[in-house]
């Protein structure tokens, strides 16, 4: 018994991140291959989703860090009760997280994603003494039948979605530009 609760315990150290209770980037890494050939096999959509906390390194130099842990506490909760049961949140690193949505194009990831964003924003948090609502940028990039299921580079076409949130004025969701152009294609030629 006590040999397979250290390996337990062991395994669980290697794959959850300790601060937020998600699982961390070693896992994601391993869970993302598994997706991938999921979606491949079964031709079925799946989307990834990055998202960064908007202005966290002035939450870290105004309240501190131990308030800035409460922080990514908070939002891994957010996370976790907004998902689906087949969906997992993963701390990516920092103020950073990824989202697996299993069985989901980009159109219903985007809208998993704006679920999530606008929870957080109605769920402040107390910082110093004050509520303050708290906002993240995040990029949607998907494998989906009409790109052949391609997760080659999946997690970078999410990160430049994200970017492209950011530069837009953060606190927003955004598709990969490949898959907004061929929504867009495809809304036109239905016209």
């Amino acid at each position: 018994r006590e040999l397979t609760w250290r390996l337990e315990r062991a395994l669980e150290n290697a794959t959850v991140d300790p601060l937020t209770g998600l699982f961390n980037r070693r896992q994601f890494e391993r869970r993302l291959r598994e997706e991938a050939a999921h979606a491949r096999r079964h031709r079925r959509a799946f989307s990834l989703v990055m998202l960064d906390l908007d202005h966290f390194k002035a939450i870290n130099d105004t309240y501190g860090h131990e308030d800035g842990d409460r922080v990514l506490s908070h939002v891994a909760g957010i996370l976790k009760s907004t998902l689906r049961e087949d969906d997992t949140a993963f701390r990516y690193g920092g103020e950073e997280f990824i989202l697996l949505l299993r069985a989901c194009n980009a159109k219903a990831a985007r809208l998993v994603t704006e679920r999530a964003r606008v929870e957080l924003h109605q769920r402040p948090v107390a910082l110093g003494g004050v509520l303050k609502a708290l906002s993240f940028s995040a990029g949607v990039a998907a494998a989906e039948e009409h790109n052949e299921f391609m997760t080659a580079e999946i997690v970078a076409r999410a990160d430049a979605a994200m970017y492209r949130a950011k530069r837009g004025g953060r606190n927003r969701v955004e598709i990969e530009e490949a898959l907004e152009a061929a929504a867009q294609s495809m809304a036109k030629s239905a016209q």
